[in-house]
């Protein structure tokens, strides 16, 4: 519920600070915060990982589909949506593909 407050308050108060130039260093961020989520997915011997990363994804990727057009004014959800997608399918790849 962390996470998804802070989407919350971010979907309804956009950020008008946040530039282009600033989107790198997110989305390099977001790559490294991937792997924490990876491996807290993927390694997990129980599901609440993986159940956990996924429910996150979707409400990020929810959040994020209203918001794509203007997706600079949404740092949050921008940052987190890449974060999940990145971590959870490649958890979902290793959990239950390989």
């Amino acid at each position: 519920m962390m996470v998804a407050s802070l989407l919350l308050l971010e979907f309804k108060r956009p950020n008008e600070t946040y530039k282009k130039k600033d989107f790198p260093i997110t989305i390099i961020n977001a790559v490294i915060y991937a792997f924490a989520i990876f491996a807290y997915a993927a390694f997990d011997k129980v599901l609440v990982g993986i159940v956990y990363s996924f429910i996150t994804t979707v409400f990020s990727i929810y959040l994020f589909i209203k918001i794509r057009e203007n997706y600079l004014k949404y740092p949050v959800i921008t940052y987190t949506t890449i974060t999940y997608i990145l971590g959870t399918v490649a958890a979902f790849i290793v959990r239950f593909v390989m």
